[in-house]
């Protein structure tokens, strides 16, 4: 699973998060806006996997909801809007969690 494929990869690097984003090119574009809306039973499972393990919390307010059905950008003013094509684009499919032990 990506949860914990994850999680190892950023304590074996150091790094703080670890994302994985595919390239959609202009040719692919409807194809996995297609895939990603229809493709969300991922969701709930990885929850299941970070949040519900012993000895870890979340240490941020998760504030979630369903995958759009476009890939999209935020503009001037922060709102969220469609994106305009520049292609390729790379969206975020998956981010590992930000975890903290609290036998730390």
């Amino acid at each position: 699973m990506f949860e914990v494929q994850g999680a190892q990869a950023r304590r074996q690097s150091g790094i703080e998060i670890f994302c994985f984003s595919p390239i959609v090119t202009e040719n692919t574009y409807y194809a996995w806006n297609n895939y990603s809306s229809t493709n969300q039973g991922w969701i709930a499972e990885s929850r299941r996997v970070v949040f519900g393990g012993e000895g870890a919390h979340q240490i941020f307010d998760y504030k979630g909801g369903p995958i759009t059905p476009v890939i999209w950008q935020r503009n001037g003013n922060y709102d969220i809007v469609p994106s305009t094509g520049q292609f390729p684009v790379a969206p975020a499919w998956q981010v590992s969690a930000w975890l903290v032990s609290r036998n730390l």
